[in-house]
């Protein structure tokens, strides 16, 4: 059996981090905001600016910043993802628990 090959153009938009493979059964685990955090963070680490401030998940999600802080809290505490606890001037850094 031949072994699947991806295209020039699928691998360079996954070596620059553009693409975000999503496991169905987070669809049945996480709320629609949950995953658009989550995916934000993902996105966020995969081009290496693990930072991240409330005004830049609004404007990545278009969800508000009460909504962003409750999925983000459910995904730490469910955790999914850890951040840091210095809070400087560009935002948390975060950290997927893959293993979870």
């Amino acid at each position: 059996m031949a072994k699947s090959k991806i295209s020039k153009g699928e691998k360079a938009i996954l070596d620059m981090g553009y693409n975000i493979s999503l496991p169905v059964n987070l669809n049945i685990l996480l709320t629609q905001s949950e995953r658009d955090v989550l995916n934000i963070i993902r996105h966020r680490i995969n081009v290496k600016h693990p930072h991240i401030s409330m005004s830049l998940f609004s404007l990545m999600t278009g969800l508000s910043e009460g909504t962003i802080r409750r999925a983000r809290d459910s995904l730490l505490d469910m955790g999914i993802i850890e951040a840091s606890e210095e809070g400087i001037s560009i935002g948390k850094a975060y950290k997927v628990k893959y293993d979870i």
